[in-house]
């Protein structure tokens, strides 16, 4: 980190930038002199990130250091911009590429859509009612289930419910059985439903499931210590979390003397019970999608949390009610949009059915 320090400081003396301002009001649009000195210092931030110790930066900040070779050959070489990426305007692309909008094979993940969950489940419950399938494959079933339902509804990556061989601070601290509760409503007063002391309990009342957020986790509406929350089905017949969850800690319990240090979504159904990791997970996804006729391709960490996102947009959900469920402060939640042109049809057909006659 000193090292960087030290060559940013360096860089900014050589380019007697150290006390510069971008620009004034007065100087919009910029001057092709201003824009370069511009370039330039965004450049300059850009390499200092490529200084950082590796132990540092996470794979966000690195993916960004991979490009600052290519700015500084665009930028500080005097290669033309247009001759590489066939676009106009380096800073506007430059910029592009640090809020994280550039194209990118690590980040281009397919949505998980709600229709494949659907398909999932459905091969979950042909496998549980499977004959020939083992304990232990019935139970990565349901946990299976459960874990794309959570990830879908909180618009969750896998690394903040699956450990990753990758140090990230969203799996430091894993959502443990002692952060589940059932809560209901009892003459307008917010109750709670008892654990049993074997593990089981009793949600017959309950309405939704409240799961607080960790230090290490953003929380669902911009506070620390707010949490997650899955209502209860709206019909009778729903399956979602709230549902998979009840089912599961009641299916497969946990004496509750042991919650505070079992993970919700845990590696085996007795002994073991480390958090999952995200190799099993996705492994056991891909088997089941594989049992229900859908490929797994191209699912990634964020392939969930990209199709929660876009099932909110369909739903109609407004970009303040998105950002706050994905717990986004910016407009990074552009980067998920995902549109087929199959699904836009349904608007270009109304367009003559509106127009008012002449």
């Amino acid at each position: 980190m000193r090292t960087g320090v030290r060559w940013w400081i360096k860089f900014c003396v050589a380019m007697e930038l150290k006390s510069y301002v971008l620009y004034t009001e007065e100087e919009m649009p910029l001057s092709w002199e201003r824009q370069r000195q511009v370039e330039l210092l965004l450049v300059c931030f850009m390499q200092w990130l490529s200084r950082i110790e590796p132990a540092i930066r996470g794979k966000t900040i690195g993916g960004y250091c991979d490009h600052v070779c290519m700015w500084m050959q665009h930028v500080v070489c005097g290669v033309p911009f247009s001759e590489v990426v066939l676009s106009r305007g380096k800073l506007r692309a430059m910029r592009k590429s640090f809020v994280r909008l550039r194209p990118s094979k690590y980040r281009a993940k397919r949505a998980f859509t709600v229709p494949e969950f659907r398909q999932l489940q459905r091969a979950v419950w042909s496998i549980v009612r499977s004959a020939s399938k083992t304990a232990g494959e019935k139970f990565r079933a349901h946990r299976v289930e459960m874990m794309v339902a959570a990830a879908l509804e909180a618009l969750l990556r896998t690394s903040e419910m699956a450990d990753s061989k990758v140090a990230s601070a969203s799996n430091l601290e894993p959502f443990a059985l002692q952060d589940l509760h059932f809560h209901y409503l009892k003459n307008g007063v917010e109750c709670e439903c008892e654990w049993n002391e074997d593990g089981t309990v009793d949600t017959t009342r309950a309405m939704y499931l409240r799961v607080p957020m960790t230090s290490t986790k953003s929380d669902q509406f911009g506070q620390d210590g707010e949490v997650l929350y899955f209502p209860r089905g709206a019909n009778p017949g729903d399956v979602g979390t709230f549902e998979l969850t009840s089912q599961f800690v009641n299916r497969y319990p946990v004496p509750r003397a042991r919650h505070p240090a079992v993970p919700w979504f845990r590696n085996l159904e007795h002994g073991n019970y480390k958090q999952v990791t995200h190799y099993d997970f996705m492994v056991d996804v891909a088997k089941v999608l594989r049992a229900a006729g859908v490929s797994s391709k191209g699912l990634g960490k964020h392939s969930f949390r990209v199709g929660g996102m876009n099932a909110l947009q369909d739903a109609g959900a407004s970009v303040p009610e998105i950002m706050a469920l994905g717990r986004w402060a910016s407009d990074a939640w552009r980067v998920y949009a995902r549109r087929e042109r199959k699904g836009l049809l349904r608007w270009t057909a109304r367009v003559l059915q509106s127009a008012p006659p002449a």
